[in-house]
């Protein structure tokens, strides 16, 4: 988290599937239960490279 004045703003990692995900999808085609797993956190890989932090404007901080 991110703050500046009264102004505050968070930050996000993109991320992308990982092969477990994959795994959940090609089982989730034979059979419906694996699709469960994509809402998981192990069905994605952090993207370490790509962070975003967004705060709105603000006159009031120094700089």
């Amino acid at each position: 988290m991110v703050k500046c004045g009264d102004s505050a703003g968070t930050g996000m990692i993109d991320r992308k599937i990982s092969g477990t995900g994959i795994a959940d999808i090609v089982g989730g085609l034979i059979i419906l239960l694996p699709f469960f797993g994509l809402m998981s956190d192990g069905a994605y890989d952090l993207v370490p490279n790509t962070l975003t932090v967004a705060v709105p404007n603000s006159s009031g901080c120094a700089q």
